[in-house]
């Protein structure tokens, strides 16, 4: 059991969720040294949220509007 067990959460496309590719709101998917989860997700992965999927943002989070 977890504090956070069953409970969906979604990211934003610039943090990266091991087995999901991440593409920072761009066309081209990036490098894989981007592709390590950071201490955050990791940290609610272990509590056992369930992430859903990725969620859109401008590319790499540089603006407010963005079309891809």
């Amino acid at each position: 059991m977890g504090p956070l067990q069953g409970i969906s959460i979604s990211l934003k496309d610039l943090f990266a969720l091991d087995g999901v590719e991440i593409f920072g709101g761009s066309p081209r998917r990036l490098p894989p040294p981007f592709e390590c989860e950071g201490p955050v997700v990791r940290a609610l992965t272990r509590m056992l949220a369930v992430p859903m999927g990725k969620t859109h943002t401008t590319e790499f989070g540089f603006g407010v509007h963005g079309r891809n």
